[in-house]
């Protein structure tokens, strides 16, 4: 105990005391002055009225020390719970150190370890599940390794042909289908209007992942040209001046996302989603349309030169008169 404890607890003890030897006192002085002469009266009724105030003071002590010990016992359990939290944060601290320094592995001739690279993406993913405090850090991570250790086939796709199909090494595969879009998930709900950041701009040139699934994400001038990505989810995304030149993006979906000035020349969009989709000023030279929705889609100004679409598609295009000149209006086979 330190001296201010001691010291409040002398004082009252010593008040106490005052109290149960001079309250009698007071008391048998009134009840001598009301008439009670007699002595051995006036000392009986003097000890019950200092064995009352003993009690009295007795039952304020139990009080005042179940009190205390309840008080005791709440910071003890408060000091745990810090103590518990400190640790698991400087695991989950380990955790994620050890992770971001497996990303840079190696083999023993300098190249890749894709095994552990890929590893080290999972554990990043269920550290950003796991902690809502990681969250942001995991995604950035992930985020970045993929912007900086892309690299393109250099075989060419071309169109939505599957034999030309040419996947991503596993460990930029795994980080786009199953580590960003899983970790996004607690951070959407933050990110309101703005989208998710950290993918904008990345060269993702000749991409070939099916079902990418990247909805709400703030992806502006994000680089997809010769993209092979059937059935991908964008919707609500910020894709301004995004490139899909060439692209295969049949059954994408688009629905309310912001495609401002993006480039979507001769991209595969069969069957897209682009209902409420901002195609303001957008560039659809040559693109593929048909079958496509298109319905509250803003195409003010888009560059629609040569694309292609079901007569039965355009009831639901707001179209202007140079617009449907440009296009390229085909029947719908029955």
């Amino acid at each position: 105990m330190t001296i201010l404890a001691i010291s409040a607890v002398v004082v009252v003890a010593l008040v106490v005391g005052l109290a149960i030897w001079l309250i009698p006192k007071r008391q048998v002085q009134r009840w001598r002055s009301a008439g009670v002469t007699d002595p051995e009266k006036l000392a009986k009724l003097g000890l019950e009225a200092r064995g009352s105030i003993t009690q009295a003071f007795g039952g304020l002590a139990l009080v005042a020390t179940l009190a205390i010990t309840a008080y005791q016992v709440s910071e003890t359990r408060r000091t745990s719970e810090n103590t518990l939290r400190l640790s698991e944060r400087a695991q989950l601290s380990q955790r994620f150190s050890q992770a971001v320094e497996q990303l840079d592995a190696t083999d023993t001739e300098g190249r890749p370890a894709i095994d552990v690279r890929t590893g080290a993406l999972f554990s990043l993913r269920e550290l950003g599940l796991d902690s809502k405090d990681f969250a942001d850090s995991a995604f950035f991570t992930v985020a970045t390794y993929v912007a900086n250790n892309y690299v393109r086939s250099r075989r060419r796709s071309h169109g939505c042909d599957p034999a030309q199909f040419r996947r991503p090494p596993p460990d930029i595969e795994t980080a786009l289908r199953f580590v960003i879009p899983a970790v996004s998930r607690e951070l959407l709900a933050e990110s309101g209007d703005r989208g998710i950041a950290g993918l904008e701009g990345a060269y993702l040139r000749g991409l070939g992942v099916n079902q990418l699934r990247l909805q709400g994400f703030d992806l502006s001038g994000i680089e997809l040209q010769f993209a092979f990505l059937n059935e991908p989810d964008f919707q609500g995304s910020r894709l301004v001046g995004a490139k899909f030149r060439m692209a295969c993006l049949r059954k994408a979906d688009f629905r309310d996302a912001n495609l401002r000035r993006a480039i979507l020349v001769g991209a595969d969009l069969q069957n897209a989603h682009l209902e409420g989709a901002r195609l303001r000023d957008a560039k659809l030279e040559g693109a593929d349309l048909r079958g496509a929705h298109l319905d509250g889609a803003i195409l003010t100004n888009a560059n629609m030169e040569g694309a292609k679409l079901f007569t039965s598609d355009l009831a639901d295009a707001d179209l202007s008169s140079e617009q449907s000149e440009q296009i390229q209006a085909i029947v719908e086979p029955e």
